[in-house]
């Protein structure tokens, strides 16, 4: 604006609302949500009412909510699948999981680094009587029995012939989720409450 050939003329009528939608290529107003797939809705909590409920009605309960899960039909509508009385917090700001595992994993320079296949680590202490067997090592996620046992799982999974997934490589991706109160601003009380992903590759 400051440049001598700017006229505030051509620009009066410009709808750069509009622009700035189809550059983002997302109707949202707000900028984080414009980025990566963000996406933002009401966060509703339940207030306990106070009554007990019986074995049964616990019981009948959870076989309509696995139903809801399930997407199947149910015989009386379901209100809502959080119990109580229902309050709205504020909004939650998430997004895909995912997605966040496709764009770590394909663009994240850190990536070319990730440990994508486990192994055993093990120590053999030097002067040990013959016969000694070697003792495991514990360290990192990927060198655990659990990490171990699950990528054993996932390549034996049988697909039908004809998957055009079938010769992709598989592998884990482990996450660690944590969470805690930040403080948005120097002064002031508000907070918001972040969740955490750490690959563990």
């Amino acid at each position: 604006m400051a440049h001598p050939n700017f006229k505030q003329e051509d620009i009066i009528r410009v709808n750069f609302r509009n622009i700035e939608k189809k550059l983002k290529g997302r109707g949202s107003q707000a900028p984080w949500e414009q980025e990566k797939g963000w996406r933002s809705k009401p966060l509703t909590i339940g207030i306990p009412l106070g009554i007990k409920q019986t074995k049964a009605t616990k019981a009948a309960d959870v076989r309509i909510q696995v139903k809801v899960n399930r997407h199947d039909d149910v015989q009386y509508k379901v209100e809502h699948t959080i119990p109580g009385s229902h309050v709205i917090v504020g909004d939650l700001h998430y997004r895909s999981m995912c997605d966040v595992i496709r764009e770590t994993f394909s663009s994240d320079p850190a990536s070319s680094r990730f440990h994508y296949h486990p192994y055993e680590e093990t120590w053999e202490r030097e002067n040990a009587p013959p016969g000694t067997p070697p003792e495991r090592v514990y360290g990192e996620l990927y060198s655990s029995k659990a990490w171990i046992d699950e990528d054993r799982k996932i390549q034996f999974v049988p697909l039908p012939e004809g998957d055009p997934d079938k010769d992709v490589p598989r592998v884990v991706a482990a996450m660690s989720i944590a969470l805690d109160a930040t403080k948005l601003g120097q002064f002031g009380t508000s907070k918001a409450w972040p969740v955490y992903i750490f690959f563990g590759n």
